[in-house]
């Protein structure tokens, strides 16, 4: 389904009738920027959730599932705030 050139990490795609998919680029990627100018791209990065703000249409921040490396058992949680632009 994806083109070979791109990661499934983040990938969109839709489907009308739940059968023929179409792929339309990619929503996301496994890097992290974080706050000290640092930056990780994780390994494996799953479960997509948007945190809303209270008005239930502002979308806040992108939450996933990561790990940091396939000798880590656990899943942890990452939170990516949202940058928009004023």
């Amino acid at each position: 389904m994806y083109p070979k050139t791109v990661s499934g990490v983040g990938a969109h795609a839709y489907s009308k009738d739940g059968i023929k998919w179409r792929y339309t680029g990619q929503a996301y990627t496994a890097r992290a920027s974080y706050d000290d100018g640092t930056s990780l791209t994780y390994p494996y990065c799953d479960r997509p959730h948007l945190v809303f703000d209270k008005d239930g249409t502002t979308p806040l921040a992108l939450t996933n599932g990561v790990k940091l490396g396939a000798q880590v058992k656990n899943t942890q949680g990452s939170l990516h705030r949202l940058c928009v632009d004023s």
